[in-house]
């Protein structure tokens, strides 16, 4: 087992990194994380890693494995399996390395541990598997990809129960216990269950509304446009949003009333009384067509 690591430095991208950022913000360009390397070493000058096109002493390559996001930033998962590992690694650097279209991957970001390490024992003496998730600090509004390796790729357990809620659901609807049989009927892999899953997800969002109208009191003009966040937009209309009044100011909120359905977003008012209206929208689906 390793050694609890008490602390590792934020996570820094270097100057070829920024470079890639700049290229795909401009340019709308794939990032695509190739892999990372763990190492040994610690940098001599903390203040020249974003000048790094390396890491300090390089032990082990090892794969992207996961990518995925909060809805702000962006986070790729690294796989360090020691079975292919001849020599024990006091582990205490990681450089994450990038490309766009066909260019060599460059060292993207890079951390490391300004205290402890972690010891990661020889593949013949043990075996030690662990996923380390990086913040990438890129927003979900750039384009994102990375390469992998198929057979090393697993579900998070939230990503499990959110499967095993999408089969409870459907089953019903199709009117077996047979998964494997009931997935056939729409997709040749379990992907159509994900897809389910992915539509089951709620995405929260917290609005206040505000009615300037006073006189004559049926009067409201409380209707306000409400967006979806960065990389939430819908890909079709077949989404419900449910609401929660969470508080009304100077009166009743009335009926909250959801209309004009976009893509990118929709229109939100309430029918009473009530001066300014705090809502927490609650929206599901409109992501795949099951």
């Amino acid at each position: 087992m390793a050694n609890v690591v008490t602390q590792w430095n934020p996570f820094i991208i270097t100057n070829k990194g920024l470079e890639l950022r700049q290229r795909s913000i401009a340019t709308g360009a794939t990032i695509t994380f190739n892999y990372a390397k763990i190492g040994q070493g610690v940098p001599s000058n903390p203040a020249n890693i974003p000048l790094m096109t390396d890491i300090v002493s390089a032990a082990e390559q090892v794969p992207v494995v996961r990518s995925e996001s909060d809805g702000v930033t962006h986070y790729v998962g690294i796989r360090i399996d020691n079975v292919t590992f001849n020599q024990p690694v006091l582990m205490t650097e990681i450089g994450l390395f990038a490309s766009i279209g066909g260019e060599a991957p460059v060292l993207y970001g890079y951390t490391y541990a300004t205290q402890g390490y972690d010891s990661i024992p020889a593949g013949s003496t043990s075996h030690y598997i662990w996923t380390v998730s990086i913040d990438t600090v890129i927003s979900r509004a750039q384009s994102i990809s990375f390469s992998y390796d198929g057979s090393k790729v697993y579900v998070t357990e939230a990503e499990m129960d959110a499967l095993i809620q999408a089969w409870e659901a459907y089953k019903d609807e199709v009117g077996s216990d047979d998964l494997h049989g009931a997935v056939n009927q729409h997709s040749t892999d379990i992907g159509y269950l994900f897809k389910v899953a992915e539509n089951n997800r709620e995405l929260v969002m917290n609005v206040e509304l505000r009615n300037t109208e006073t006189e004559p009191l049926w009067f409201n003009n409380s209707a306000a446009t409400v967006a979806f966040p960065s990389g939430q937009n819908r890909n079709n209309l077949d989404y419900t949003v449910q609401s929660e009044i969470v508080k009304a100011t100077g009166g009743d909120a009335g009926e909250i009333v959801v209309s004009a359905k976009q893509l990118n977003g929709f229109t939100v008012s309430y029918t009473g009384t009530a001066s300014e209206v705090a809502l927490k929208l609650y929206v599901k689906g409109g992501l795949w067509k099951c």
